[in-house]
Formats: structure tokens, sequence, C-alpha cells
């Protein structure tokens, strides 16, 4: 009597069982790294837009940002002729959200913020801790050259 070589479907059954729980343990936290690595470059984005800002006020001696009101988009042509290296995706965040540019009218624009709204491209939610964002759909704030709020740890 040969005997079939092979599985049963037993083992599979278990083999398949196992790949499922792997994977049911995994994709969150693959879903929270990816989140994780838009909200650094949203970072970084910021971050540049602001020292490229930064740059084009010491290098014309003025005083606040360069008078285009709020639309972050009329910001590319200037920062280009500067010869800032500066390209058109700079302008949004990690999400593919377009970033907003505020400034002070009363300060005749001497006062700018950058903010990117989050994952949701929603304005808000306030964080819990000034400073201190804990969700993705949270603000990200830069003002006077730095972090108003940020992530946790960044």
């Amino acid at each position: 009597m040969t005997r079939d070589k092979g599985f049963t479907l037993i083992e599979l059954l278990i083999v398949v069982a196992i790949i499922g729980i792997i994977t049911a343990i995994a994709i969150p936290y693959l879903l929270n790294a990816i989140e994780r690595s838009k909200q650094t470059m949203t970072l970084e984005r910021i971050s540049a837009l602001g020292k490229y800002i930064e740059q084009y006020i010491m290098d014309h001696n003025e005083v606040g940002c360069p008078k285009v009101g709020t639309d972050i988009r009329a910001l590319i042509p200037i920062l280009k002729a500067e010869e800032i290296n500066f390209n058109d995706a700079a302008v949004t965040d990690g999400w593919g959200y377009e970033l907003v540019l505020e400034t002070d009218a009363a300060m005749a624009g001497r006062l700018y913020t950058i903010i990117s709204y989050g994952s949701d491209g929603q304005p808000g939610p306030v964080p819990a801790e000034p400073g201190i964002i804990k969700r993705f759909s949270e603000d990200i704030v830069w003002r006077l050259g730095t972090f108003q709020q940020r992530p946790e740890g960044a």
C-alpha cells in the first residue's frame, strides 16, 4: 500500500490560520507607520518652507512674510525667483492637502503661521496638551520660526 505525498486539509487550514493571525497583528502597525511617515514628511516640508520664508526676509531686509496674503501658492514664484531650492510639492502636506498660510494683517504680515490640518484636512481638534499632538488628525502649526503644535517626540 502506497501513501500519497502531500499536505492534508487540516495542515493547510492551520497554515492559513497562522498567516491570518500574523496579518491581523501586522496590518495596524503597517498603517500606523504609513501615517507616521506622512506626518514626518509634513513636518519636514513645513520646517523647510518656514526657513525659506525666513531666508527671503533676511535677504530682503523685510519685516515679515512676502506680501502674498494667505495664498501659499503665490510663494512659489517668489521663492523660485530668489533661487531658493523650492519645488511646488513643498506647499502640500504628506496627505496631499495644501498647507495653510496665515498672516497677521494688523501687523502688516510680520507674523505668519503655516498650518497642516492633518490627515483629515479639517481644522482641529485642539490637542489636550498644549503644543503636543497625539493623533494624525490634529493640526501641525509653525509660527515664529518654530513648531507651536507638533507630534510628540518630534
